[in-house]
Parts: C-alpha cells; structure tokens; sequence
C-alpha cells in the first residue's frame, strides 16, 4: 500500500456510518432548543448507566471536571493526601493540586503501565484519604487488590476511566464489572478521540452510592440543588443535549468500535511479533483491553525521536504519551519529587510510542504502519559500545579494533595517556618507564590517583575521539550516529577493574562528564557486590568488549547491532 492517508484518529470515517442518525439527533435537539439539561440528557445518563451496571450517571463538562467535582463530593480537604500515578495525563494531578490536596505518587508497572500495587501500601500515611489508579491507555488496574487495600485503610478510591470505558476486570469469584463501576467514584471524559467521543467537551460520573450521587450533582450545578439555593461551593459543570444527543447515538456502537479497536490490535501483535526493538502492550489477565491507544515501548537503544521523524516522512503519525512524567513537570516540583524516584515511569516517558489506533483501522493501512515503522527503527538504533580502556582495548584482534577499521571510531586507553605523560618527561615508553610514571603520580598525589584520574582521563578522551570521528564524512554519518550513541568505557587493569563510567551525548540533554562519574562512583562504593562485578557493568550494553576466543563471533555480534 503506497501513501496512505492515515489518522492517529479517523472520527470523519468514523462520522460517515452514523451521518444520518448523527445529523437526525442533533436536529431534534436544535428543534427543541434544550440546550442545556434537556430531556436528552436524562435519557442519555440513564442509557449510559444501564451500559455501566451502575446506579448513577451524572454528566459534566469533561473529565478533567468529573474528577475534581468527585473529590470536592468525597470531602477531601487542603493536606489531605491522595495516592496516584506519575505516568498519566496531567489532568489526574491537576485537580489535587487545585483543591490544596497533595499527590503522593507510587510508580508503575513495566508491563501494564498501571500503577503498582505492590508498592501502595508503602505511600500510605495518617493524612491519605484516596486511592485514584488511572486505567491507562485502555486497561484496568488491579481494582480488586486495590480495594482491598482500600478498605483495609479506610481510604476513597476513584477510579480515572478517561481512557477505559468498557473494559472490563474479572475478580476472583468470576464476576465482572466495568472500569469506572468498582471504586467509590469513576470517571470518564468523551473528548473526542475518546472510545466514547462526542463532538466538543463532555464527561460522566459513575457511582453506586446514593448519598453520593446526590452530592455529585449539585456540586457539578453551583452548589445548588434547589433553584437558586445553594448548599454547598460548587461548579458550573454540564453537557450540553447536542453532545448528549451525540453521545447517545455512539453508545449503540460502543462495544463495536471497542471489538474494531481489539482486532486492530491483534493484527499489530501479528505483524509486530518477533520485531527486535519494541515491546507491544501486554495485557493484564483479570482485565479486558479497549485500546484507547495502542502503545508499545521501544529499546533504549533506539531514538524514538528519529523514529517519529522517519514514519512522519513516510505519512505515519505517532505519538507519545506521555514525553515528561508528571513528577518531574515543573508545575509539580513543589511536591518534592525528582527524577530518578520513579525509575519505571521515567523510563517508559523515554520509551513508548503509540501508534494509529481507531475503528477505521485496515489490514492494509496497519502493514504499511509496521513496515514503515520495521524500517524506521532498523536504522534508528543507538550505537552503545563498551570501550575497555587499558591493554585489553589496545591490543589487536579486539572488537574496538575492528570498531576503528569499520566505522572510524578512535580509542583512547590508559597505556595511550601513560606513553603521553612519558613521552613529556623525554623517557622511552616502555613497561619499566609507564610504571615509574605511575608510582611517581601516586606518591605524588594520593594512592588512588592512577586508580581515579589516569581512567578519568583516558575515558574522557575515548569520549572526545568518538565525538570527533562523528563529525567526519563516511559510513558512520549514514547511520545518523550524531548525538544518537552511548559509549560505556571499562577499564580492565586488575588493580581498577570494578571502575567505570557511563558516558553520554544526546540532542536535547548534553550532561558533564563529571556528573556521570559522581552518580557512577555512588554505584561504585555500594555494598551490594553486583555492583562491584565487572561482568555486572558491562552486562547492560550492547556490545562487550572483553578477551573472547570467539573474536568472529563478536564481529557479527557488533554488526547485528550497528
């Protein structure tokens, strides 16, 4: 299939099969001129509650609203703790914020992008009063083990179904309820690239509770829940009857389009299967998946930035959701969060990408996305190499020579910078000479000296010659290697042979050499001995360079990645 027209979204496609009944809603309602709260706003709330298995449905302006609307319902006040997500569109947190409550975020899973509930337990204190786990990207979390928790603390648990209307969790006594239904409160948006989209802003709350629902619906109408009487410190939050009438039409299709999303997603998986680089979603087994999105999580080694840019050439949309976790925005900073305190989060913000994911999806349309995307990240990978400073990475037949014949890459070793500082003292390089010098820098210096700034050094100079050799013409530059590698530099000399340094270059974030070498040497004086074997180091790159008999084997090796 050559240059097809694909959307993130096809809601024009999806517009066309319903047009006539679409356009016939929505001229009742212009006919009727109730705007707002008309009859077919009940009528809709009562079909989607039906749908849901839920007592109460109370509409509101979007699903940033429902979810604020539901705290202000459940009585949380300003210091009131509220546990969640980093991974998640802004909106959950948001609305924390503005009410003077305070986020407490616990990471996510790997797999599911969900929150992690082995890890809630641990963030509760005195001053938590809700659970609120975002069913991302089109899936549940684990609301049973969730709500045990729950009650076991005491704590409210509304349930983020923006993305998740009509998936459904089993729980262990085989009965089956739906994302949104399980908690104390749910909530879900109809923005419209939503599963259940209208054509403008729109949002729902879902509840069994009576007192509650009650609460809900005067808080979304200023408070008031007679006429120009007003209880409570509300909001202005509604759905108007064109989206009612509009929503009301695509409800009848919901579980359609939710069956068209699942088969495009089973033919991603198929296309997809045994495709190195990527990760496609997995599925959790006590949830059923809808697939808002469908996003899977590309290999650190490769530049999901060129990645994008390749399929954008190719007429392949993408996006990322989400580029920043929400406990490194600057907006949140307050909160006393950092990078590196949720690893997983911070790790998939770098990682994922989603594809073009709607009920209009075909066969063809998802083979030209895959090949495009097979092609794209075959040469988009990063170059990530172990460089082995000292006599090992000096020495002929080793995979940094056939680097340097290959691609042009230099190598700096210790041994290089030993013959410098001989060579400047007017001595003959040779074993006797580099082992005076060093004995003569240490006694100078300190016993670690050798140990700390010979390696120093020779690491950053392997750095600046790999840095260098990528400015020149040739092979490398057709691999796009600029700002698109990571060079680990070992070094083997027995008396060093647990230092190392992680070394870095990238478009947007250029980190000092010195800042690496301070987070290394915290990794470096740990106590857990993983962390102190040489063969733990490397094992984490592409590429080892070490003394191997198999030296053919390692050339392959190092051109299966490249």
């Amino acid at each position: 299939m050559e240059n097809p027209t694909i959307s993130m979204v096809d809601l024009k496609g999806q517009y066309r099969k319903i047009k006539e009944e679409i356009d016939n809603e929505i001229s009742k309602v212009i006919d009727s001129t109730a705007f707002i709260n008309g009859p077919i706003v009940k009528e809709f709330q009562q079909n989607l509650a039906e749908y849901m298995g839920c007592r109460h449905v109370v509409t509101c302006g979007n699903g940033t609203d429902a979810l604020q609307i539901s705290m202000m319902a459940l009585g949380l006040q300003p210091g009131d703790e509220v546990i969640t997500t980093p991974f998640t569109f802004i909106a959950t947190v948001e609305v924390v914020a503005l009410l003077g409550l305070t986020p407490v975020f616990v990471d996510v899973r790997p797999d599911t992008y969900n929150i992690d509930v082995d890890k809630i337990e641990a963030a509760i204190t005195p001053r938590t009063k809700a659970i609120v786990p975002v069913h991302l990207f089109g899936q549940c979390a684990d609301m049973e083990r969730i709500m045990e928790i729950a009650e076991r603390h005491g704590l409210f648990v509304i349930e983020d179904a923006c993305q998740a209307i009509g998936a459904e969790v089993t729980f262990h006594d085989g009965s089956r309820r739906k994302a949104g239904t399980i908690g104390t409160i749910g909530c879900t948006s109809f923005f419209p690239s939503k599963n259940l989209g209208c054509y403008g802003d729109g949002g729902a709350i879902f509840t069994n509770d009576d007192e509650i629902a009650t609460k809900l619906r005067g808080i979304a109408n200023h408070g008031s829940f007679v006429k120009y009487h007003h209880d409570l410190v509300g909001v202005n939050s509604r759905l108007d009857s064109i989206q009612a009438a509009i929503l009301n039409v695509k409800l009848k299709y919901l579980d359609s389009y939710t069956s068209a999303r699942q088969k495009a997603a089973d033919t991603y998986g198929r296309l997809l299967s045994g495709c190195a680089g990527i990760t496609v979603p997995s599925v959790a087994s006590f949830t059923t998946h809808v697939y808002h999105q469908f996003t899977l999580c590309l290999d650190e080694n490769i530049d999901r930035n060129q990645v994008q840019e390749k399929l954008k050439a190719a007429g392949v949309p993408s996006m990322v959701y989400y580029p920043v976790p929400i406990h490194e925005q600057k907006a949140f900073a307050k909160f006393g969060c950092k990078a590196g305190d949720f690893p997983v989060a911070e790790k998939l913000s770098h990682t994922v990408l989603s594809l073009p994911m709607h009920t209009e999806m075909t066969n063809e349309m998802q083979k030209y996305i895959v090949d495009n995307l097979k092609d794209a990240i075959s040469s988009s990978r990063k170059i990530r190499i172990i460089g082995i400073t000292g006599t090992l990475g000096a020495g002929k037949g080793t995979v940094v020579e056939y680097l340097k014949e290959k691609y042009g890459f230099v190598h700096f070793s210790v041994r290089d910078f030993l013959k410098e500082e001989v060579l400047r003292r007017g001595m003959e390089p040779n074993r006797d000479s580099f082992t005076q010098v060093a004995n003569e820098l240490r006694a100078a210096h300190s016993p670690s000296y050798v140990t700390d700034c010979l390696y120093e050094r020779a690491a950053q100079q392997t750095y600046d010659a790999v840095i260098e050799s990528i400015r020149t013409p040739g092979e490398i530059d057709s691999l796009q290697a600029k700002g698109n590698f990571r060079l680990w530099a070992v070094d083997a000399d027995p008396e060093i042979r647990y230092r190392r340094a992680v070394l870095r270059n990238s478009e947007t974030d250029h980190v000092t050499f010195e800042t690496f070498l301070a987070n290394e040497r915290r990794e470096m004086t740990s106590t857990d001995p993983n962390k102190q074997n040489l063969s733990a180091c490397i094992a984490r790159a592409d590429v080892v360079l070490q003394n191997n008999n198999d030296i053919e084997a390692l050339y392959r090796e190092v051109d299966r990645i490249i």
